[in-house]
């Protein structure tokens, strides 16, 4: 296993007799790292994690080969971060207090401005219960915030629904992030719901 920017100028010598950089094989991306393969014929080669923000500036500050583009991605991953510690639901008693019983959530997202400004927004009878800043393949998140509404709704808490809208980013390429929010339904736009992908 190997850190980026010890190895992304490297010159990888296959068995097969091919040999040449990071960039010249053939790469498969996962969420921390990626492997490295023979374009010639498939032997992996490496596994190569990716830099953390840390790891990116202080390439950037030796003088290795760090591309800006890599630098800006980790200042707005910096700040989404910062921003979402801040704005995150930690506890209850951040929920508003809400009159009646079987109480319905419609869990949304929508962009303010930008895809770095995207929320989560959840709503009771069209009105504003809760809202923090969404991630791509986020659907981990999904039951932490359930939990915490049931918590502080208790037996009066009924359902909480996910909008298309919101479902597509929650999962994003993880089939198996469905796992994550089964049980509970999905809104289509006509207001039906229904309770798996495939219905």
């Amino acid at each position: 296993m190997s850190n980026y920017y010890d190895v992304n100028e490297k010159i990888y010598q296959c068995k097969c007799g091919w040999s040449g950089t990071m960039d010249d094989g053939v790469s498969e991306p996962f969420d921390q790292l990626m492997e490295l393969y023979c374009p010639k014929c498939n032997e992996r080669l490496d596994v190569i994690v990716y830099p953390t923000y840390e790891e990116t500036m202080q390439a950037a500050a030796d003088g290795k080969n760090v591309n800006p583009a890599d630098v800006a991605a980790q200042e707005i991953r910096k700040e989404l971060s910062a921003r979402w510690e801040k704005e995150k639901l930690n506890e209850p008693n951040q929920l508003p207090d809400i009159q009646g019983d079987n109480l319905e959530f419609v869990w949304d997202q929508k962009e303010y401005g930008s895809w770095t400004k995207t929320y989560y927004v959840i709503t009771h009878n069209g009105e504003l219960v809760w809202k923090e800043p969404s991630f791509y393949e986020d659907a981990p998140r999904f039951p932490e915030i359930v939990d915490i509404f049931k918590k502080k709704y208790g037996s009066r808490f009924k359902e909480m629904a996910v909008t298309w809208s919101a479902l597509g980013p929650l999962m994003g390429d993880k089939l198996g992030y469905w796992r994550y929010v089964k049980g509970y339904p999905i809104l289509e736009k006509d207001g039906r719901k229904r309770w798996d992908l495939t219905t």
